[in-house]
């Protein structure tokens, strides 16, 4: 080995670069350790060594700097860091050894051993590894009293169409052969309904809302109210009825209850706020069952 002596005249010819360090690599994976190094003038490097140290364990072939870190709490890849973005919650246990690997969960109890841990299972005392949450209420159906999956307040065993948030007991009845208040009598005293999209410009606040203007305080998802109007459409066009209803930041209406006999008729739509004037619609509207007009687009 080139011993970079530069006393030797001989050597001074041969190797005509500066000294370098060079480090036994053990486990000759590519990279030194970090004893055994010594000063270099040669061109090519001899077998066992590296022209590095960087190898934080020289006698584990996988255990380098471009090496993968992998859950074994050993720092693999030499960086100074043992399981790195293998433990994104935390708790010192690695995703995949992990059974809430989104929630800390220390001492991983399972009560139910379905493999999901106590901290992140929807049923801790039911043994459900698939975790069906019909109604994405975070409480797991098979301990759910109360299984809600259209989110109108009423059980699906209560409800008589619990994928319809407008069908539930006591409901509005509208006028369209369904049964909306589950009495298992289809459109009686049944109604119409019509629901608005309108923005005021006083109070339109961007990204889609406006502000709340009525009771800011104890209503913050109400704009306020306005006057709805329907008008004939024949001259001259006169007002057949008028209706006050709350208007939410998003710009919609509460819904209007009408009586049936409004029902496939034809009306201008009028909308009326305290601080703006009258906007009609610019053609008459059609109302059927359950009717949205939009102002806003």
């Amino acid at each position: 080995m080139d011993d970079c002596n530069p006393s030797d005249p001989v050597q001074v010819i041969i190797s005509p670069i500066s000294p370098y360090s060079i480090c036994a690599d053990v486990d000759n994976d590519g990279y030194g350790g970090q004893v055994n190094c010594q000063d270099f003038c040669g061109i090519n490097i001899p077998g066992g060594f590296s022209d590095n140290n960087s190898d934080c364990n020289d006698t584990v072939p996988s255990i380098n700097l471009d090496a993968i870190e992998v859950c074994n709490s050993i720092d693999d890849n030499c960086d100074g860091f043992v399981d790195e973005n293998l433990d994104m919650d935390g708790d010192g246990i690695c995703e995949n050894n992990d059974n809430c690997p989104d929630t800390p969960n220390f001492d991983q109890t399972d009560t139910d051993m379905d493999l999901i841990g106590d901290a992140c299972d929807n049923c801790i005392n039911h043994f459900n590894p698939l975790q069906e949450d019909l109604d994405y209420d975070t409480i797991g159906d098979v301990c759910d009293n109360c299984i809600d999956v259209d989110g109108d307040g009423y059980c699906n065993t209560q409800d008589c169409d619990d994928q319809n948030d407008l069908i539930y007991p006591g409901a509005q009845e509208i006028c369209n052969t369904l049964d909306e208040n589950c009495n298992m009598i289809v459109d009686e005293n049944c109604k119409i309904g019509l629901v608005i999209g309108v923005y005021y410009e006083g109070a339109y606040s961007g990204l889609f809302a406006m502000l709340p203007v009525l009771d800011p305080l104890n209503a913050p998802f109400i704009f306020d109210s306005i006057t709805v109007s329907l008008a004939s459409i024949v001259s001259p066009y006169a007002i057949v009825a008028t209706y006050t209803c709350a208007v939410n930041i998003f710009g919609t209406t509460e819904t209007i209850w009408l009586p049936p006999g409004y029902q496939n008729q034809s009306y201008y739509l009028i909308v009326k706020h305290r601080n703006s004037i009258e906007t009609w619609s610019k053609t008459p509207l059609l109302f059927s069952d359950l009717t949205y007009f939009d102002f806003r687009f």
